[in-house]
């Protein structure tokens, strides 16, 4: 599988959706679909399915939508050319790693923002030194100010940003002043929409996260999971640094700095009551990131020995393990 989806054979995304299929039918061998259910979405207030089939239809939406993201993921790593080849391992890790979560099978804001996360690290990747910016660095900001009222604690993504596009851009007052705009938009139409709507005002409530207070064994396991992904990721993506140009440098200093952003956010998460944390955002730059040490020659080994311990646990989750969860 590492191979098949390694090699530059865009067809191999073809089969993406076997994957996601595989996973979702091992899921349903243990869940049914039960009501009523409500979608979050941050400061823009729930959505609610009532009980019965509606359920499986959002599932059938969560399930495309990672699939949408993870082809999304993999065309921004292309692109940006962190490989010498095209690959198609960022959209396959994508899938695996997210399918140890719940969010994975569930329609909820996780996947709004974690398009929106994508697509503004696409942005930054297309920033060049030589180029004005201002139409980059506005949509980023504006991707990540969206995903900051959809997932709240993302808040802190925003002023990191800024250090995001200096990576590859000089200082320049009109680019400030954009990226300033950009993230101002999306609050300007929240705040509209709680006044017309007449909804809570966006506002945070501080106490002991519920992720914390209700932390379980299924909780540990997927932090030490991350945790591991982590570890293999560093001594890759370290080797990969070891022959990479300047450029490339830059780019994983890029991705690197989001995973910063995000583990921020979380830890400020950890002392509100809502939204609950989500570590399973890790899984956007560690579908990057882990992808240089499934490349290697030098490590392929023990990171595909890795790889297919977690698809193989992502597959019995719900099954033969859901009675120790």
């Amino acid at each position: 599988m590492i191979r098949f989806f390694g090699d530059n054979r865009p067809f191999a995304l073809f089969f993406l959706p076997l994957v996601l299929l595989g996973f979702h039918l091992t899921y349903r061998l243990t869940f049914s679909a039960i009501g009523p259910l409500d979608i979050e979405f941050g400061w823009w207030g729930n959505a609610r399915l009532e009980q019965g089939s509606s359920n499986i239809y959002a599932e059938i939406c969560a399930a495309t939508w990672v699939l949408m993201n993870a082809i999304a993921l993999n065309y921004t790593f292309n692109s940006a050319e962190f490989n010498e080849k095209n690959t198609y391992l960022p959209a396959l890790n994508f899938v695996v790693i997210s399918a140890l979560f719940m969010n994975f099978y569930e329609l909820n804001g996780f996947h709004l923002a974690s398009s929106m996360i994508i697509l503004s690290i696409n942005q930054f990747l297309k920033l060049n030194q030589n180029q004005a910016g201002t139409l980059r660095i506005f949509n980023a900001a504006l991707f990540i100010a969206i995903a900051a009222t959809v997932y709240p604690p993302f808040v802190l993504l925003i002023p990191l940003g800024i250090l995001c596009y200096l990576i590859f851009r000089p200082f320049q007052i009109r680019e400030f002043y954009f990226y300033l705009l950009g993230s101002a938009i999306p609050f300007s139409y929240l705040i509209s929409f709680s006044y017309l709507y007449d909804t809570q005002s966006p506002s945070f409530a501080y106490a002991w996260n519920p992720f914390i207070v209700n932390f379980s064994l299924s909780h540990s396991i997927n932090a030490a999971i991350v945790f591991c992904l982590f570890v293999v990721s560093l001594i890759g993506v370290r080797h990969k640094l070891s022959n990479a140009g300047n450029r490339m440098k830059k780019e994983i200093q890029l991705v690197n700095l989001f995973g910063v952003g995000i583990f921020f956010s979380l830890l400020f998460c950890a002392f509100l009551g809502e939204p609950s944390m989500k570590i399973e955002y890790f899984t956007i730059p560690l579908s990057i990131l882990f992808s240089f040490p499934l490349l290697s020659k030098r490590f392929s080994f023990p990171s595909s020995l890795l790889f297919y311990l977690f698809l193989i646990y992502g597959l019995l989750k719900f099954t033969f393990l859901n009675s120790l969860l």
